[in-house]
């Protein structure tokens, strides 16, 4: 299978695969917006999903201290495998069920030491920060971007930005980081603005939630009659617009995602196949699509 093209982070001298995977279902099941609840995966499963995407070519992680014990998994799991570039945050701490915010200098230098240690690394290649929805006094009010910018200064990371919940927040983050986190999906586009400006400054974005949450394939297996529907969208609204005009498009992809069109390798050949999809219903697909025409198709937009 052709691997997963890679784009890079601003001038970091990282370069992340196109489609990422999401970690949080790796250490938290409580409090999260997902359609069905499900069970935490054991060490065996996770080290097959892991095997998995690095099969297809994906080499970044998305974690952060608010998932559980997300980080402390990937840290013994991973070992010191440096293949993997990792994302972590700083802000959010979550326990007994409930986040607290907290973006003081002493509390962001803590998390980022601890994600060291937890995460068996020397640097971290991405931090964030978990917005709690008011951006712009996080960015304006509170040390935190100074405090990363100066552990980034110091050699603790590489990559700075914010996981937003608002287009000017995401907007005055572009001006001072490397990479928003934003939203976009088939329901939600209003943060365009800020992918769109992130073009002109030659920063990078990362979509978050870009399959709904996995609500987009709960609705097409409650009604199947609308996958191919579903599927052009997705192609039109988000593979077309992102890969082939942004620098980084990052799609987070966790375990229920990957598990309604299994293997993993199918998941991301859907995204792979546009001319196929669009002219035909799935089951063209399914037996069309050859993992020839999906290198030519990738070869052709690098």
């Amino acid at each position: 299978m052709p691997e997963i093209p890679k784009k890079p982070i601003a001038d970091t001298g990282l370069n992340v695969s196109m489609l990422g995977l999401g970690t949080v279902k790796f250490g938290r099941n409580q409090e999260v917006k997902y359609p069905e609840q499900f069970e935490i995966p054991d060490d065996q499963q996770v080290v097959s999903l892991l095997s998995q995407a690095n099969e297809a070519g994906i080499n970044l992680l998305d974690t952060a201290p608010a998932y559980g014990n997300a980080q402390q998994r990937l840290g013994k799991l991973l070992g010191n495998d440096q293949d993997w570039l990792v994302c972590s945050k700083v802000g959010e701490r979550f326990s007994n069920g409930l986040s607290e915010y907290i973006y003081t200098e002493d509390f962001t230098r803590q998390t980022v030491e601890n994600s060291l240690r937890e995460l068996n690394r020397e640097v971290l290649d991405i931090v964030l920060i978990h917005s709690n929805g008011d951006d712009l006094h996080i960015l304006e009010h509170t040390p935190v971007v100074e405090t990363l910018l100066r552990l980034k200064q110091e050699g603790k990371l590489i990559a700075t930005g914010i996981s937003s919940k608002t287009v000017e927040g995401g907007l005055l983050a572009l001006q001072h980081m490397d990479v928003v986190m934003c939203m976009y999906n088939l329901q939600e586009t209003a943060e365009l603005p800020v992918i769109q400006t992130a073009e002109e400054l030659g920063k990078a974005i990362f979509v978050k939630k870009g399959l709904m949450s996995g609500h987009l394939s709960k609705a097409d297996q409650d009604n199947p009659r609308s996958f191919s529907h579903w599927v052009r969208l997705i192609i039109s609204l988000i593979f077309n617009f992102f890969l082939m005009r942004f620098r980084t498009f990052w799609l987070p992809l966790s375990t229920p995602t990957l598990m309604w069109i299994p293997p993993l390798r199918i998941n991301l050949s859907i995204f792979s196949c546009e001319s196929a999809i669009i002219r035909e219903p799935p089951t063209y697909f399914r037996s069309n699509c050859s993992r020839r025409s999906t290198r030519r198709w990738i070869e052709s937009r690098r």
